[in-house]
């Protein structure tokens, strides 16, 4: 069985780079984005690197920390990924302006 169909056809690598495209647009460092989130930074290294894939209750954890959509981490279909990474930038933004446009404080 391959891993699109252990993870219904997403990949952990597809929702690693996400979480570290996400990670990099805050400014912060993984070990700053896994305490926010409230896991151990190893945990969310391995997360980011593709070598897991998150849990659902990790996944929540994270879309409600940084007003994420849930379908935008999973990836949802490959054709439309421009538009969910624009989609995710933007949001991404927002958090650092309501932050005064600075790093976020962990």
């Amino acid at each position: 069985m391959s891993d699109d169909n252990i993870y219904g056809g997403r990949s952990p690598l597809a929702v690693g780079a996400r979480l570290r495209l996400h990670r990099e647009v805050l400014g912060l460092k993984q070990s700053h984005y896994a305490n926010r989130v409230g896991l151990a930074p190893n945990t969310y290294n391995q997360l980011e690197a593709g070598r897991n894939f998150p849990s659902v209750e990790t996944l929540w954890k994270i879309a409600d920390t940084f007003d994420l959509d849930m379908n935008w981490l999973l990836g949802g279909d490959p054709a439309n990924l421009q538009f969910q990474l624009a989609d995710g930038l933007h949001k991404a933004f927002h958090l650092r302006e309501r932050a005064g446009g600075k790093q976020l404080k962990t």
